[in-house]
């Protein structure tokens, strides 16, 4: 009899233990703890009105998730910081944010030669990085799998507007740097055979008189407002393509406010994200909750652009976190007893790459995820997350 109230006695200190444990463990990561989401961007160097757009829209999203206390006491922090449009400075930011602050995810809407290095520093560290742009090279295989893109590579975008393509006798290309004018060069030779024309502004003039013509836009906003106006002038009658890089609702303000030019009839814009379909319920949450976050601030895609990319973030976030609850739960009562001390020291001092590696594991694994959108979203091997917007 002695025997057996020992036995129970043992049982009954460790299920206590255990249960310690877990309380530990909950209140040490969820009741106590905030999820960092990192973003290096242009808030005060010239063109930063896109970029601040894009944390308007970030921090919507973030705004609202708080709200809603769906991490119950957990709370979504962004870490953002100022690169002043630099390219050194911008890579410097991110190395901080993930290597010092321990992000447990990166976004971007910087261009495509910049992405591919972040994409680097990201693989290198294990951490997600979320895109609006893509890389448009090809990446090691490692750092491929910590990044996710919300826009498809030059060579996809280029197929859907083959006809376009295949009825102009010239192609014309307006790129702020060489990267992306080569990317979108091999693109399009791929597909038309085309001869392809790079546009400076010295040679602004060259196409006026040609008819049929394309030329593609892959700057910064106020560099192809300029162009255009400039077109407009001159009445040229290029048919002007416009690539996702460019920010839609700015430049179509600028146009107006700026150069009073409302003739865009020869503008075609290829976008990302689907702003205009009001109807959806991902736009309607959008709309509501920039409204919330800040009655002042605009609509616009590049804002729709950071929510996007924090909705997925924080979501595989969600994910990552009930995955460490219920796994280390499961290690708890399943380790030997006298290992329990480790654990205590774990529970304590919980290793943070841990976090890093869940989240992009649930990332990786999103499949058939329902986002709002006519339909869902799985992410494959090209990590492309809107195939048609």
């Amino acid at each position: 009899m002695a025997l057996i109230t020992r036995s129970k006695c043992i049982n009954m200190f460790f299920m206590s233990l255990i249960a310690l444990l877990a309380n530990n463990l909950i209140s040490a990561n969820v009741f106590a703890k905030t999820l960092p989401i990192g973003i290096t961007l242009n808030m005060s160097g010239p063109n930063a009105q896109s970029s601040i757009d894009f944390k308007n829209g970030i921090e919507a999203f973030i705004h609202a998730e708080n709200q809603s206390k769906r991490f119950n006491k957990y709370q979504i922090k962004l870490l953002a910081m100022d690169d002043i449009g630099q390219t050194n400075r911008a890579l410097s930011n991110a190395k901080r944010l993930i290597t010092s602050k321990n992000v447990l995810a990166l976004l971007t809407t910087d261009i495509s030669e910049n992405v591919a290095d972040l994409a680097r520093l990201a693989g290198n560290n294990k951490t997600l990085l979320l895109s609006a742009n893509h890389h448009q090279q090809p990446l090691n295989i490692k750092d491929h799998r910590y990044i996710g893109f919300l826009s498809q590579p030059y060579s996809e975008m280029f197929r859907s507007l083959n006809k376009t393509l295949k009825n102009s006798d010239t192609i014309y290309v307006s790129a702020d740097n060489d990267y992306d004018f080569n990317a979108i060069e091999d693109a399009i030779r791929s597909i038309s055979l085309k001869s392809v024309r790079k546009l400076t502004n010295p040679r602004i003039r060259a196409p006026k008189t040609q008819k049929n013509c394309t030329i593609v836009f892959a700057n910064n906003v106020n560099t192809t407002a300029n162009i255009l106006a400039e077109l407009t002038k001159q009445q040229n009658q290029c048919q002007m393509l416009i690539l996702p890089v460019v920010e839609k609702t700015l430049l179509q303000k600028l146009l107006v406010e700026k150069y009073s030019d409302t003739n865009s009839h020869n503008l075609l814009f290829v976008s990302s994200v689907p702003l205009h379909r009001r109807n959806l319920p991902l736009i309607e949450e959008f709309i509501r909750d920039m409204k919330a976050y800040s009655p002042q601030a605009p609509y616009s895609h590049q804002a729709l652009k950071g929510y996007l990319l924090a909705k997925i973030a924080i979501d595989s976030m969600f994910q990552s976190v009930n995955k460490v609850h219920t796994d280390s739960f499961i290690e708890i009562i399943t380790l030997p007893f006298q290992l329990i001390d480790q654990v205590v020291g774990w529970v304590k001092d919980p290793n943070s790459n841990i976090s890093k590696t869940t989240v992009v594991n649930s990332f990786s694994y999103l499949k058939r995820y329902d986002i709002g959108l006519d339909k869902t979203i799985s992410v494959y091997k090209d990590r492309v997350l809107i195939k048609k917007p």
